[in-house]
């Protein structure tokens, strides 16, 4: 099964990379505390939290929209400018272990290489 989901992912990789977005985006919108429990950062500890995941989901809400724009240049940029903004999430997740973030965030960081793997091969096909 998991090579099943593999090679869908791989047929087409932009589009794959927006649909995540696109979950990832609603999901932390909708319900941050929630995003927060999903993503092994415990629970946010006051309002700004919720604020700073809803701008998280504004940021996937918008790549995601770029990903299926009917323009090759859009989803070309848009996946280029996600390629950046996941790398740089993947650092601020290293970042933060190393400064006593919950060990569970690893799998947000993995996530967030997996995006830029995505990323690179959504590039590779245009």
């Amino acid at each position: 099964m998991l090579s099943h989901l593999r090679d869908a992912a791989l047929d087409d990789p932009a589009r794959t990379l927006g649909a995540l977005r696109l979950v990832v985006g609603i999901s932390a919108a909708a319900s941050p505390r929630t995003t927060w429990a999903l993503a092994g950062m415990g629970t946010p500890e006051d309002a700004s939290a919720g604020v700073m995941t809803r701008m998280f989901a504004a940021r996937e809400l918008a790549l995601a929209a770029g990903a299926f724009s009917p323009d090759p240049a859009v989803r070309r940029a848009t996946t280029t400018v996600g390629i950046g903004v996941d790398t740089v999430d993947a650092l601020a997740y290293a970042i933060g272990l190393k400064q006593g973030a919950p060990k569970t965030s690893v799998s947000s960081a993995l996530l967030a290489l997996t995006a830029v793997g995505l990323g690179l091969a959504a590039l590779d096909r245009d």
